[in-house]
């Protein structure tokens, strides 16, 4: 078996929560390895960024991912679990997706039940039934090779309509075949206890707060077993760079640096991608 696919499940498989560091490149990962991370997440916003300087819009596609995702593995020895967003498309495109990023050399996936693509930033994210969901989970599991291979259902707590939509959610998730969950935004220690009473799997937790610390051992009472806190080893990258080049001959008239928050949408050009918003249909068919 494929030793950091092994080191993933055996996190999984553990009693504690594990930080998890956002990485984003082959240097990233090799940084966040010699910080004594023996895991990390590839995000779709941090690859989007990194691939396009774009915000995450779903423009990537997967041969730009598993391309991404290859040269992460080739460089360092971290157990990369890659966000493959919706899996692009249908069932079959999930099998495909599988199949290109367990070749690729990652160490497990997620695979979430959002329409995609859909505006950037949207608040309340629209869920595709919770039946096709499970039919498109049901497809990673039957598309998987390597039985060490991490699968990973992933849903947001902000999405669903109630606490109880999504329990039923996670439940059916967890009997499709898949290894793990993933559930953005439980940062309600009541919703964690429910949440525990029902939910048979581990759980990776992703919240985008601050980070405490302190908190992973809630998470672990929980069931959670890995967190991600935001992407803030890109963020100080872009913040060093930022600093850097003002600091050459030649640089433009010094102009206040922008901050860590106000960067990313800065580089990415959001406010010109808000603007082809208007562009966007409701969702007839998910992707």
């Amino acid at each position: 078996m494929n030793a950091r696919r092994v080191r993933l499940r055996d996190a999984l498989a553990a009693t504690r929560c594990l930080n998890c560091p956002s990485v984003f490149d082959p240097m990233s990962a090799r940084l966040a390895e010699a910080a004594g991370f023996g895991i990390g997440i590839l995000g779709g916003s941090a690859a989007a960024l990194t691939l396009l300087g774009l915000p995450d819009l779903n423009l990537i596609t997967l041969t730009e991912l598993s391309g991404l995702t290859r040269r992460i593995a080739d460089a360092s020895d971290i157990a990369l679990i890659v966000d493959a967003d919706g899996g692009y498309g249908n069932a079959l495109n999930v099998m495909r997706t599988v199949s290109e990023l367990e070749a690729a050399g990652a160490a497990g996936l997620s695979i979430e039940d959002s329409w995609l693509p859909q505006a950037y930033g949207r608040r309340t994210d629209p869920l595709i039934p919770v039946e096709e969901a499970a039919d498109k989970l049901r497809a990673a599991v039957a598309a998987r090779r390597d039985p060490s291979f991490v699968l990973f259902a992933r849903t947001s707590v902000r999405a669903c309509r109630s606490d109880n939509e999504l329990i039923e959610r996670v439940t059916r998730y967890a009997d499709t075949g898949i290894d793990a969950l993933c559930i953005v935004g439980a940062d309600n220690d009541e919703l964690l206890a429910t949440m525990s009473a029902h939910i048979r799997l581990p759980w990776m937790s992703i919240g985008y707060a601050g980070c405490d610390l302190t908190g992973l051992d809630t998470l672990a009472s929980r069931g959670a077993r890995l967190n991600l806190d935001g992407h803030h080893g890109m963020l100080a990258a872009l913040d060093a760079l930022q600093t850097a080049y003002r600091a050459l001959p030649g640089a433009a008239p010094a102009t206040p640096p922008l901050s860590a928050d106000a960067l990313v949408p800065h580089l990415s050009r959001l406010a010109r991608h808000r603007e082809a918003e208007r562009y966007l249909k409701p969702a007839t068919t998910s992707g």
